[in-house]
C-alpha cells in the first residue's frame, strides 16, 4: 500500500468523507479546511491538528502490514 492509499484509506475513519486522491498537493491551508469541513460527528470536538495526527497513525500502521 501506497502511503497517499494509506492515508485515504485511514481518513474514512475519522472523516465523513475520505481524502481526495491528490490530498498532497493541497496548499495554502486546504487540507486543514478540508478536514474540518469533513471531521465525523464523534471527533468533532478534537482540533484539525488531533483529528489529522488520528489519521496519520493510523496510516502509518496500515503502512506496516
Amino acid at each position: 500500500m501506497t502511503r497517499q492509499e494509506a492515508y485515504i484509506r485511514a481518513s474514512k475513519y475519522y472523516l465523513d468523507a475520505p481524502l481526495p486522491e491528490h490530498w498532497e498537493d493541497y496548499v495554502n491551508g486546504a487540507l486543514d479546511l478540508f478536514i474540518h469541513i469533513h471531521t465525523w460527528g464523534p471527533f468533532e470536538d478534537y482540533s484539525t491538528k488531533e483529528v489529522w495526527e488520528l489519521i496519520s497513525k493510523l496510516a502509518s500502521e496500515f503502512e506496516s502490514l
